[in-house]
């Protein structure tokens, strides 16, 4: 590969015909063969990807599973951490579609927002965890597609129903 920066102790590892990659941090990008055009800040982000492209990973354990899903941006701790396949994902904030595995085009802005989320694919999730139980926003969600939740505890206990908007805080909270 070309064009690769890599920084720190087992970054870009094993990259081998990859090119255009920035990977700072401990074994951040380490098992990445032939994605391209990826960024990998924090220790262990992106730590899987091995021929996903397009994906950013700011922040510890970001986008760690990460193997094969593209077009992915994930900022904050173990922002989607588990996602494996996944594509066209935006998680911003800590643990924030820590679940997800191969849905795609979901949005979750806030701590924890679709924190459960595996499978549900084009949700956005907006809003954070205030510290009770299932407070974030579509926290519990994980099959549903097309749901929107707006606020605190907006759809945080839909694990499977799709096509819900919920604007506010607890809005269809028992759904």
């Amino acid at each position: 590969g070309a064009y690769n920066v890599a920084l720190g102790h087992s970054a870009l590892l094993n990259n081998t015909t990859a090119s255009n990659n920035t990977a700072v941090g401990y074994q951040a990008a380490y098992s990445n063969t032939t994605g391209a055009r990826i960024t990998a800040i924090g220790n262990g982000a992106l730590y899987a990807n091995t021929t996903g492209n397009d994906n950013t990973a700011v922040g510890w354990s970001t986008l760690n599973a990460n193997t094969t899903g593209i077009n992915n941006i994930a900022m904050g701790r173990d922002a989607l951490g588990a996602n494996s396949s996944g594509g066209y994902n935006v998680a911003l904030g800590m643990s924030s579609l820590t679940s997800n595995t191969t849905a795609s085009y979901n949005t979750g802005v806030g701590y924890a927002a679709m924190y459960s989320n595996t499978t549900g694919a084009n949700n956005t999730a907006i809003g954070s965890w205030n510290g009770s139980s299932l407070s974030a926003p579509l926290a519990s969600n994980t099959t549903g597609n097309y749901n929107i939740a707006l606020g605190n505890a907006a759809l945080a206990k839909n694990t499977t129903a799709s096509q819900n908007v919920a604007l506010g805080y607890q809005a269809s909270y028992a759904s």
